[in-house]
């Protein structure tokens, strides 16, 4: 799905896109895993988003469908959980959880030897200051709830999208 990022289209949602993407599927306690994968319908279910690049980002839902889920009941499932989400928001709880745990993330990045060189070469080179990975913690933790259903509507409500398939040969 095509999305803002951090040097394109409406910036200002780049870091509630990390976290929404994290609620939707960052895990086992994602809504896409709890909705899919605890169901029966997918092997495996996730949700994933940088915006550290030039031109638009993606926003990306993939899943495994699980015998006997047909492709169809599998992108329903899906559909259905995107409407969930634009139609009840996320909740504080998640946004908060999210919050905790990609900014754990963040901080992890920024103390290791070879990756925050590279994500401070990678921020640079995209023309953006400094300081927006030094403090991309601090910027996550900021991130509210209203601006993360805000970045769901925006991306998800009339999504320019493209649904593919890897089929066995």
């Amino acid at each position: 799905i095509a999305a803002p990022s951090m040097t394109w289209g409406d910036t200002h949602h780049a870091h509630p896109l990390e976290i929404l993407a994290h609620i939707l599927g960052g895990g086992t306690g994602s809504r896409l895993h709890r909705a899919l994968v605890e169901s029966g319908l997918a092997v495996n279910a996730s949700a994933g988003y940088d915006g550290e690049t030039a031109g638009a980002a993606n926003f990306t839902i993939y899943s495994t469908l699980r015998a006997p889920t047909t492709r169809e009941a599998l992108e329903a499932a899906v559909m259905t959980e995107i409407k969930r989400l634009l139609d009840d928001g996320v909740t504080e709880a998640e946004t908060a959880r999210a919050i905790r745990q990609q900014t754990a993330g963040a901080l992890l990045a920024l103390d290791g030897i070879g990756a925050a060189p590279r994500m401070l070469g990678g921020t640079l080179s995209l023309g953006l200051p400094i300081e927006e990975a030094e403090y991309w913690p601090a910027r996550l933790r900021a991130v509210t709830q209203a601006q993360v259903n805000a970045a769901a509507r925006a991306v998800l409500a009339n999504p320019l999208a493209t649904t593919g398939w890897l089929l066995p040969a």
